[in-house]
């Protein structure tokens, strides 16, 4: 590495006559808010107070954009967030110095504006600026900069940060006695100064490394640097503007690098499906994405880029409300209010389904019922939530395998929450739910509001009142002051006390009401005789017993809570999947395996597809073709380009009159009669799987070896197997130095079961063994196995022992996997010596 170091100051460097400092597009937006400003503004002053001081402030490292010119670029790699401060702070300083020009200062305006600390004046266009903001913020800080020069310049509120950190050094400025103070604090700020060689550095390896001060790098500036920074700046800024511009605009500025890190981990929980995504797992998870799938190759970041920009539009659509179907939108909001951010990746990754044709609006629409039926339910049923952050990647992957064979989504989807059954990830059943609903304290669910809103939604389907006006509030029936009533205390009972902390809260003395005020702590009969609010004026449907009632206590109010929750089974209905449909649906585990979409440009680099070829309706009906571009583009012969067959398909059908998506995969099919694209996708799975289970074997049996291999007495009972071959059977044979008997480990990947095996060569050996069966047996019953064993009338020359037991060989686990079999190894081994009365002083 040839970095080069100094020290400067702060302010020389930044003013420097023939430099000047621009933000690269790959950086993150400016993103200080007042907490890092105010410690900036306390390090300036109080350094400014000690003449004989000076302050660190940590790095500054660049790199030289180009030739040296008169003026040279210098793009910064760290530091940006404290430069723009600076930069805000002398604004204010020129902005205070002009608008008190009898106060004696040791600064001026005319320093700050006309001699080159923030403007300079004998360069036009980007060379006049010694700071350049990236986009986001750029025209910001030049309408800022130019109305120091202009007053009449309208300044573009485009950064909010930027005119609020302004603002606020301007507060701080006013209430100062002594602002110069700042000035000559700023002078004695002193940084470490690094630039760059672009020859033989690599510069996002050390902005990946380095972030001296101010605040964490989130996901979204790794990334953005990731994905730019490497690049010549002319492609930089195209795609900065054609596509992740987009993205954060789409994801919404004012809150983008919050959203745009959950953004991401979403959409690369759905990618890696079926393994659960921590924080910290996404940007190393995100370079493994690119570099997996080509993307680091030249031209081929615009294909990342443009996927990534059609997903921020499906996630804003159901995070941000910002969907244009009214009833998708409907749903989404709904689901939103619930609170349950864990659910995104799921979502998302139904939005994405749909998109691709998967199924219609209709099933869609099913399934985002179903889900907030799963949501609400556990809600009211105190459900835990911890498990579900793996349970849903669990589910997408297991529908993207459903879809590889061909299965039903909806149907798929209701079978895999069915097979929760008695888990904590259970879908709470009728019983269940009408339990808890009757019988928990309704008032304080976190949801009340929701619960009672929706219930009476549930009567206007066509014409749903709006209770987001904040007019509305949750209505005690009977008042929770109502132990101070003497009418009260009459309609509870006996025990007035216990049936009022049964009953206050209960969701059959709830309902909501825009005249809680008006209503108050009355009586029951005061409170329905109101002129305003009144129970006997009552237009909620809801509240349609109240009308009626002559008095409110024990029977009414359980009366009601039973109406509510028959009301609740229909609006959040349970599961409509029978068990025998729902078996179907079982998946089972693969050891590493990651469920993903299967494109067609996954299709052209198997060689199953080719560039070129013509793709043609599979009916008649339609006459429109397509062509295979080398990045699996699908391009029709009016020119439009589409990322996936379903969205061609849904496109031919519009043009030539129909409506109505289409499942691409069935649509299209090899021009002149050839095989439908399913079809050829269906042989791309079957080749892939069995690659797949190449590659599962030898990496289960590399851990296993190596395993063994620092496992204490194992090298000297088996010989040391870390110098195997690789291993792509289900088996691998050991020696244990008995002639006619010799032992084997067994993993099954498709029924998760390991096994250990003890072969025999003839009956005539295997026969000692067999005679102690059931003390072998008792011996090894610690191994929690089952056993098989050959009879001895078989017609065959060889025998078996076989143990057994099921195993979860995925993540952590497998070392339990492993550990099992070495024990088992080790044990079988002492019984086949022990047995055949061999002599083991030689062995």
């Amino acid at each position: 590495m040839t970095m080069n170091a100094s020290a400067r100051s702060l302010i020389g460097l930044v003013t420097s006559r023939n430099l000047r400092f621009v933000i690269p597009v790959y950086q993150r937006p400016y993103s200080w808010d007042e907490e890092q400003c105010e410690q900036l503004w306390e390090d300036v002053l109080s350094v400014g107070k000690r003449p004989d001081d000076k302050h660190f402030t940590g790095s500054i490292v660049w790199i030289q954009d180009g030739v040296m010119s008169e003026v040279t670029p210098l793009l910064l790699i760290d530091g940006q967030q404290r430069v723009t401060t600076v930069v805000l702070l002398m604004i204010a300083l020129a902005r205070y110095a002009k608008n008190n020009p009898d106060e004696k200062l040791n600064f001026s305006y005319s320093r700050l504006v006309n001699k080159g600390y923030l403007i300079d004046d004998d360069r036009h266009g980007d060379e006049r600026y010694k700071l350049l903001l990236s986009q986001g913020d750029r025209a910001t800080l030049i309408s800022l900069l130019e109305h120091l020069v202009d007053e009449d310049y309208r300044v573009v509120n485009n950064s909010s940060r930027l005119i609020a950190n302004l603002e606020f050094f301007e507060r701080k400025l006013a209430a100062l006695d002594n602002p110069n103070a700042i000035w000559d604090g700023l002078q004695r700020l002193e940084v470490v100064s690094i630039s760059l060689d672009a020859t033989r550095d690599n510069p996002q390896l050390i902005f990946e490394s380095m972030n001296s001060t101010g605040k964490d790098l989130s996901s979204a500036d790794l990334i953005r640097n990731f994905v730019l920074m490497g690049l010549p700046r002319g492609e930089q800024e195209k795609l900065y503007q054609n596509h992740w511009r987009r993205i954060e605009q789409t994801l919404g500025e004012d809150t983008y690098d919050r959203v745009f890190d959950e953004f991401i981990r979403n959409y690369l929980t759905i990618l890696y499906a079926p393994e659960p995504l921590t924080r910290k797992d996404v940007y190393p998870i995100f370079k493994r994405h690119v570099t997996e799938n080509g993307f680091a190759k030249k031209g081929r970041m615009v294909d990342l880029l443009s996927e990534m920009e059609d997903v921020a539009r499906y996630y804003a659509a159901i995070t941000s409300g910002t969907e244009e179907d009214p009833q998708l939108k409907e749903h989404f909001d709904t689901i939103a209010t619930l609170d349950m951010s864990v659910l995104n990746p799921l979502l998302l990754s139904f939005y994405q389904d749909y998109e691709a044709g998967a199924f219609e609006k209709e099933d869609f629409i099913r399934l985002l019922r179903l889900t907030e039926s799963y949501i609400l339910r556990r809600a009211i049923c105190d459900a835990p939530t911890n498990s579900l952050n793996k349970f849903f990647p669990s589910i997408i992957g297991n529908l993207n395998k459903v879809q590889e064979e061909g299965g039903d989504y909806v149907e798929a989807f209701q079978s895999l929450l069915y097979m929760a059954a008695g888990t904590t990830r259970r879908f709470p059943t009728d019983d269940e739910f009408s339990h808890a609903l009757l019988t928990r304290d309704s008032y304080l669910f976190r949801k009340s509001f929701f619960l009672l809103t929706n219930l009476e939604n549930f009567h206007h389907p066509k014409d749903p009142h709006d209770f987001a006006s904040g007019s509305y509030t949750i209505e005690h029936i009977m008042p929770q002051n109502a132990l101070a009533h003497s009418e009260w205390r009459q309609a509870l009972g006996e025990a007035p006390e216990e049936g009022f902390e049964a009953l206050v809260n209960n969701i059959g003395n709830l309902t909501v009401t825009a005249y809680n005020s008006e209503l108050s702590d009355g009586t029951f009969t005061e409170k329905k005789e109101r002129c305003i609010g009144g129970y006997a004026n009552e237009y909620m449907a809801i509240s349609a017993e109240l009308k009626d009632a002559e008095s409110w206590g024990e029977e009414e109010i359980r009366n009601r809570a039973e109406n509510l929750t028959a009301i609740a089974l229909k609006r959040w209905p349970g599961l409509d999947v029978s068990p025998d449909v729902a078996d179907r649906y079982v998946v089972r585990k693969q050891p590493g395996k990651r469920a993903q979409r299967i494109t067609i440009h996954d299709l052209v680099s198997a060689g199953l597809l080719h560039v070129g070829d013509v793709l043609e309706p599979a009916s008649d009906r339609f006459t429109q073709t397509v062509t295979l571009t080398d990045k699996g583009d699908l391009i029709l012969r009016n020119g439009e380009k589409f990322s996936n067959p379903s969205s061609a398909a849904s496109r031919v059908i519009a043009l030539e009159g129909g409506s109505g998506g289409r499942n691409g995969w069935d649509f299209w099919r090899l021009n002149d009669g050839g095989p439908k694209l399913s079809e050829i996708r269906r042989r791309y799975n079957e080749a892939a799987t069995t690659s797949h289970r190449d590659a599962s074997m030898v990496e289960f049996w590399n851990g296993f070896y190596e395993y063994c291999a620092n496992r204490p007495g194992f090298t000297e009972a088996f010989r040391d197997p870390s110098t195997r071959e690789p291993n792509r059977d289900n088996w691998a044979s050991f020696g244990i130095g008995l002639r006619k008997c010799d032992l084997t480990a067994l993993v099954r990947l498709s029924g998760q079961e390991v096994a250990v095996q003890l072969h025999f060569s003839d009956e005539e050996s295997y026969k000692p063994v067999l005679s102690r069966r059931s003390d072998i047996e008792k011996e090894l019953e610690f191994l929690e196995g089952t056993f098989e064993w050959d009879e001895g009338d078989l017609d065959k020359t060889t025998r078996v022992v076989n143990v057994a037991r099921p195993a979860d060989l995925t993540g952590d686990s497998v070392n339990e996997v492993y550990e099992w079999l070495a024990t088992g190894m080790h044990a079988l081994r002492k019984v086949a010596h022990q047995f055949m009365k061999r002599n083991l002083a030689s062995i």
